[in-house]
């Protein structure tokens, strides 16, 4: 009886065992990164009216791996820092005039402008090809980005961001700086009356104005580079546009993606031997005559060769033959 009620006891005490550690596994497993994230995000939306990008290790972690939260805020700092974007891209086209079309209406949209463009033509097969230069405003820099699909199929696209804070503030504190010691100058220069002091204090103002203009000119050219984002296009028309595979994950994935690039690779080829076989026709055709030819000439002069060679032997042979007929018979014996 007292073994039957330990044995009960025990199994009651298993089960309990259980129900906790499922429910403690449950919770845990509710509060996965990605709510952390959309909770966290959430908040500062509320708080600050933008949203902030919130590092990894920031959020506890679920089965060993982390989520990182892509706001709306991505592209942009937390802080007022000054931050310089650029981006690269290249970009394939079936279609030439509709993507050109596309990319400027989204410039115009943007409040973007031009700043340098470069188009040609290829010699042979006829492709065109265009390069732009594009400032976008910098609070556009993520939309002009996100539109980046309806130009083409993008071959590439790289984003590049540069934090400029420390050497803008320091140009602005050495500006000031400068700005100071050209009012103490003038100062000086105003009640100088040694013709010495006025040529040392006119050569100092000098240096301290072109120092000002430099630092002036830099601040300005900073300001362009931070309010405007520049976007480099490479744009290039071409017969087929081939999109980037995703990357596979299995064995009949990565066999089957191969198949189909080494197809491809053999389609375009032949498709380009082709072209140049036609294309090259003329020329081929004259080749093939000159090589028809020369065959002929050699196999001609190989043929005179051949009979001279054979007439010296049978000349050599029926002298052999005549000497023989005329040697004594002594000398035979």
């Amino acid at each position: 009886m007292k073994k039957t009620f330990v044995q009960v006891l025990a199994l009651a005490l298993a089960v309990v065992l259980c129900v906790v550690g499922f429910s403690a596994c449950s919770g845990s497993s509710n509060a996965s990164p990605e709510m952390y994230y959309a909770t966290t995000a959430a908040a500062t939306y509320a708080e600050t009216g933008r949203y902030e990008t919130v590092s990894a290790d920031m959020a506890p972690a679920a089965g060993g791996a982390n989520t990182a939260y892509t706001g709306e805020g991505v592209y942009q700092p937390a802080d007022s820092r000054k931050i310089i974007y650029r981006a690269d891209m290249s970009v394939q086209t079936e279609h030439y005039d509709e993507s050109v079309e596309a990319i400027y209406a989204q410039i115009s949209a943007c409040g973007g402008y031009i700043e340098s463009s470069s188009s040609s033509r290829s010699a042979g097969s006829g492709d065109r090809s265009l390069s732009l230069t594009v400032r976008v405003p910098a609070e556009q820099f993520r939309a002009f980005m996100d539109a980046k699909d309806s130009f083409g199929v993008v071959r590439n696209a790289d984003i590049y961001q540069e934090d400029v804070t420390f050497s803008y503030i320091d140009m602005e504190a050495r500006l000031e700086t400068l700005e100071t010691k050209r009012e103490r100058l003038m100062a000086l220069l105003d009640k100088a009356t040694v013709m010495e002091d006025i040529i040392e204090l006119e050569s100092a103002l000098s240096d301290t104005v072109y120092q000002i203009e430099s630092y002036t000119s830099s601040l300005k050219r900073l300001d362009d580079q931070i309010g405007y984002s520049t976007v480099c296009i490479s744009l290039a028309e071409v017969y087929r546009a081939v999109e980037v595979p995703e990357t596979p994950k299995t064995l009949g994935e990565r066999i089957s993606q191969r198949f189909a690039s080494t197809m491809d690779d053999l389609s375009e080829f032949g498709e380009g031997l082709l072209v140049f076989l036609i294309g090259a026709s003329p020329v081929l055709v004259i080749l093939a005559l000159l090589i028809v030819v020369i065959v002929l000439i050699c196999r001609a002069a190989l043929r005179r060769s051949r009979r001279r060679l054979e007439a010296e032997h049978a000349r050599r042979r029926e002298l052999e033959a005549k000497a023989k007929e005329n040697k004594p018979e002594d000398e035979t014996k």
